[in-house]
């Protein structure tokens, strides 16, 4: 979590600049919201985030990590980002298979594999929208980690970088059923460990 932590900080800069309304109306996770509340949340979020950096020295933190040797960096977690689905997609699903059966050991990796793989795969499989991908992410957290902090931590990042807060996350009663529904298919898959149905 200080890796992940450190790493958003060091380009936190790019998001000391509050945004606007135009800002939001331009940006795709806005369409068809109130813009006045929607930056009101996303500012709110980057402050929050920013308040988080400030209390630690992120330059120190960086040189510690680097001094480290590689298996102490944390194998698994660089295995789960994004591109290595791609250009390393054993070690990709090694890693996955590892981070999903015991996801309370692994909080970042974990909350990786939900952001780069199951919204991808809910998109493709399922036709989920992307409020109930994020509804997914969310309670599958709740379920694996219970961990509020890890819950905070994704859903300000969402909120702060790609604009998806708490009020453009409105559903209907048949979509919200629908993504509960997806959630507990998700789950069961990797409670009964179907590792080839939770690729991306």
């Amino acid at each position: 979590m200080a890796f992940q932590l450190a790493s958003f900080c060091l380009g936190a800069d790019s998001y000391r600049q509050p945004v606007e309304v135009g800002d939001v109306i331009s940006n795709p996770a806005g369409s068809g919201q109130d813009p006045e509340r929607l930056k009101a949340e996303v500012n709110d979020a980057r402050a929050r985030l920013l308040r988080e950096c400030a209390t630690v020295d992120t330059g120190a933190w960086m040189e510690g990590f680097r001094k480290l040797p590689m298996p102490r960096l944390d194998r698994t977690r660089i295995d789960m980002e994004g591109g290595v689905a791609v250009s390393r997609p054993q070690a990709h699903f090694q890693a996955m298979t590892q981070v999903l059966s015991m996801p309370e050991a692994y909080p970042v990796p974990f909350s990786l594999w939900l952001e780069n793989d199951l919204r991808p795969l809910l998109a493709r499989e399922f036709q989920a929208s992307a409020r109930q991908a994020y509804w997914v992410q969310d309670a599958l957290i709740k379920t694996f980690l219970k961990d509020p902090g890890m819950e905070i931590w994704v859903r300000s990042q969402r909120c702060a970088i790609a604009y998806a807060c708490d009020s453009n996350a409105t559903m209907s009663a048949e979509e919200l059923q629908r993504a509960q529904a997806l959630a507990q298919l998700i789950e069961q898959r990797i409670r009964r460990q179907q590792w080839a149905q939770l690729r991306q």
